[in-house]
């Protein structure tokens, strides 16, 4: 089992690594937006506020850190025989 376990970890940290990537391009764009006072993205056909966008990236981290949380779930259930201290 400790074959799956390091892949479940594997897993785990890479999305960990992504959700950290777009939390800090969400909080990149949501503050040159309301820097700049944009009431529109370029090239998008309709105008969107500051805050549907923060909407947006915070959403998509929730699942990004989902993902993570699922290989956290199953390092910990691969690695359980491993750790006696553990129950």
């Amino acid at each position: 089992m400790g074959r799956w376990g390091l892949k479940f970890a594997m897993v785990e940290h890479r999305w960990e690594r992504r959700t950290n990537y777009v939390l800090l391009i969400g909080i990149a764009v949501v503050l040159y937006m309301f820097y700049f006072n944009m009431k529109y993205i370029p090239y998008v056909p309709f105008s969107i506020s500051a805050i549907e966008v923060a909407l947006g990236f915070l959403i998509l981290a929730g699942f990004v850190h989902l993902i993570a949380r699922l290989g956290h779930k199953g390092e910990q259930f691969a690695f359980k025989s491993q750790r006696p201290w553990r129950k």
